[in-house]
């Protein structure tokens, strides 16, 4: 069932009230929506909380695609599926892999998609090209929109919104310098992340050169 998120004014007055700054007198709350925006964006390509799809089109004999051009929403792409009558297409670890289908898969051409790798966050490969001109569906981790507004809703669910808030929460500290309770708030927020199965994003510091 489709939900409704939650504010940016909703947000933004938990977000301040948790940094002792209700009023809003040391952090604006545009300055709290720009910090929303930009966590929300971060939290969704670790989370993948936002998946959305599309269709793209692709050209006869070839095979490599630019993400940013194709589908200019995306984080990062997850996956491709072809009709209702052709299986989704197999992904595979790296470049190197689609070598399974030959020294020269570079120059094949097939009339449909066996394969595809990511080749670092802005290429990905299809193989085989295809015959002729034609689109396939694409599946991705979708760069979520900014919160423009007062009124502009999360694309996290109301119940995705913790680690959000919690994010936000931890920068605002930071600029306050208040260090402590601003990694009281990261310890926090690792442990929910933690719990999503997701590993330590906030490694400990360095030592101190000359230290014992």
């Amino acid at each position: 069932m489709p939900y409704t998120g939650r504010t940016a004014s909703s947000l933004t007055n938990e977000v301040l009230t948790r940094v002792r700054d209700p009023n809003g007198k040391m952090h604006t709350a545009a300055f709290v929506r720009d910090r929303l925006t930009d966590a929300q964006r971060v939290l969704n390509g670790i989370l993948e909380y936002v998946i959305a799809n599309t269709t793209i089109s692709v050209s006869a004999s070839r095979q490599f695609y630019q993400v940013s051009v194709s589908v200019p929403s995306a984080i990062r792409v997850v996956g491709f599926r072809g009709s209702g009558t052709v299986r989704a297409v197999a992904q595979v670890p790296s470049l190197d892999s689609l070598l399974i289908y030959g020294p020269y898969w570079s120059r094949e051409l097939g009339d449909h998609y066996l394969a595809w790798a990511a080749v670092g966050r802005e290429l990905v490969v299809l193989y085989p090209a295809l015959r002729v001109d034609g689109s396939i569906g694409c599946v991705y981790v979708k760069l979520t929109d900014a919160f423009v507004s007062t009124s502009t809703t999360s694309e996290f669910s109301p119940e995705q919104c913790g680690p959000l808030v919690t994010l936000v929460e931890a920068l605002l500290l930071l600029r306050q310098r208040d260090l402590a309770a601003c990694a009281r708030t990261i310890s926090r927020l690792q442990e929910v992340l933690t719990v999503e199965g997701v590993g330590d994003i906030f490694p400990p510091p360095a030592p101190t050169p000359g230290a014992a």
